[in-house]
Order: C-alpha cells, then sequence, then structure tokens
C-alpha cells in the first residue's frame, strides 16, 4: 500500500504558511552548529599546542641530563622544539632547575653530577584564534614539566 499525498508523511503538500517554517528552523540551530563545530576546531588546537609544549620540554630535558649541556644548549633545543611545532618561543616562558639526589633544589642550568635531576617546566599562554574574543575573558596557560635524572 503506497501513501497518498493526502494523509501526510513525506509526499504530504505543504500547508499555507509553511514555506517559512524550515527558514526560521535553520536561522535558530545554524549558529549554534557553527559554534559546535569552531569550538571543535579551537579544542583540537589547544590540543595540538598541548603537545608540541609537553614534547619541548622532553627533549629540553633530555638535552639536560648529558654530561656536554649547559642551560644554553637546553633553552636552544626547547626553541627548536617549540618553533618546529609551530608555537612561538619565549625564553621567559621556560624554566629549567637542578635538583640533587635527594630532592634539594642546587640552582637553575644543566645537570652533570650523577644521580641529579633536571626540570623543564614551559608555561605557554594559549589564544584562541576564531573565539579569540569570547576567549579572551578566560587566559589560558598550557603548562608541561618534565624530570630527568642523569645516571
Amino acid at each position: 500500500m503506497t501513501p497518498s499525498r493526502s494523509s501526510g508523511g513525506p509526499f504530504r503538500r505543504l500547508r499555507r504558511g509553511d514555506e517559512g517554517q524550515a527558514l526560521a528552523e535553520m536561522a535558530i540551530l545554524l549558529p549554534v552548529l557553527m559554534l559546535l563545530v569552531v569550538g571543535i576546531i579551537e579544542m583540537s588546537n589547544a590540543w595540538r599546542t598541548f603537545q608540541v609544549v609537553t614534547n619541548a620540554a622532553r627533549e629540553g630535558a633530555r638535552e639536560g641530563v648529558l654530561a656536554t649541556s649547559d642551560e644554553t644548549d637546553i633553552r636552544t633545543r626547547v626553541q627548536r622544539s617549540l618553533e618546529g611545532g609551530g608555537v612561538a618561543y619565549d625564553p621567559d616562558l621556560v624554566t629549567v632547575q637542578c635538583f640533587s639526589a635527594d630532592g634539594t633544589f642546587i640552582g637553575d642550568g644543566a645537570c652533570s653530577g650523577s644521580g641529579q635531576e633536571v626540570r623543564i617546566r614551559i608555561d605557554q599562554p594559549f589564544t584562541f584564534r576564531v573565539l579569540g574574543v569570547l576567549a579572551d575573558l578566560v587566559p589560558i596557560t598550557i603548562t608541561s614539566t618534565t624530570a630527568m635524572r642523569n645516571e
């Protein structure tokens, strides 16, 4: 049995005044859908930045436990890693610290002694590209800390 055009269903005729209903529904839902899509894109950019910052901290810590490295070598390695991932490097946002085997703070810079631990901390501010005006109300800082021990 096939549905007739007068019984409703997919073949129903538009009644007078129904022509603008779809347009009104689209006008209500389109901004919500666009905000959802842009939000997904922005969060993926934030996640990518987090991954780049974490990798840069790890690379700096690897450099820091080498016997021949100094703080300049560490910062150069972090800078290369950040800029290679498309993140701007600011030396004021990178902290390089050295701790003794018992956890006592020794000073800033690379660790050359056995059992010493180098900690690299990066505090990278993140700004949303599309939602900039709305997101500036709540500043976001992506932080990553990596510690490696000189064995």
